[in-house]
């Protein structure tokens, strides 16, 4: 759902489910790809089930999460922990999942997809989620349910971690700005990004750099994804006082 078409800047809306206890699934649509947020309360489940078609990314965005995954054609399993840092995972059509919030405060976790995820594309399957860690082999994960992306860090101006990985032609980056640190002030001939807040709260500036048109809002967490098209310039302020966490 677009909230506001603002010239050269798009800003979606998210929708909100709560229709499942104890945990909240923020879904917005850009393009083709549909984006959602899964906040979960200290012990809450999620999944325990697979998708038919649905192929997805995702990463831990806050806290940690305990998680189950099986192959349903083989029954390959693959049991591990998650936290900010850990990595994009890509979980393919047919694998089985199930997440835990291990920590005594809210975990979220940030999905991307090819199709909605409430499509009716899902199949109930139960996960144990008492078993083991196993490992990635991040070299060959022939026999591995899910593929795992290693973030890379730079870290080469103060005050801000950029974090990014590349899942087959996408680049997904994660911000962390400390606070009243500035990011930003660029703009990129060719590509387009969305970005959304996952913490903390952030001032933006966006600048097109052929019309000189320009705006300025605030955005918290769960206040909607901005798709910013090539030539707009964007600069970006934690006005918090704890770090702040932006995705791309």
């Amino acid at each position: 759902m677009v909230r506001e078409d603002d010239h050269f800047i798009t800003w979606y809306k998210f929708t909100e489910d709560r229709s499942r206890p104890r945990r909240v699934l923020l879904g917005a649509r850009i393009g083709g790809v549909y984006v959602a947020e899964l906040i979960l309360e200290p012990g809450a489940v999620a999944g325990n089930h697979y998708h038919k078609k649905t192929n997805s990314i995702f990463l831990v965005g806050r806290g940690k999460i305990r998680g189950g995954f099986e192959r349903v054609d083989d029954g390959e399993r693959l049991d591990f922990t998650a936290e900010p840092g850990s990595g994009i995972m890509h979980l393919p059509p047919k694998t089985a999942v199930a997440i835990k919030n291990v920590v005594a405060d809210k975990t979220v976790v940030i999905f991307f997809a090819n199709r909605p995820f409430r499509s009716g594309d899902d199949v109930d399957f139960p996960i144990d989620l008492s078993l083991p860690d196993g490992e990635f082999d991040d070299a060959a994960e022939v026999a591995t349910p899910i593929k795992r992306y290693r973030f890379q860090h730079d870290q080469s101006k103060p005050g801000r971690d950029l974090e990014t990985a590349k899942v087959g032609g996408v680049y997904v980056s994660r911000l962390t700005l400390m606070p009243n640190v500035i990011s930003g002030n660029l703009y990129h001939k060719k590509a387009k990004v969305i970005l959304f807040v996952t913490s903390g709260f952030v001032r933006f500036r966006f600048k097109h750099v052929k019309s000189g048109e320009t705006r300025e809002f605030d955005l918290k967490p769960g206040g909607g994804i901005v798709h910013i098209p090539p030539y707009v310039a964007i600069a970006n302020k934690n006005l918090g006082a704890e770090p702040a966490t932006i995705m791309y």
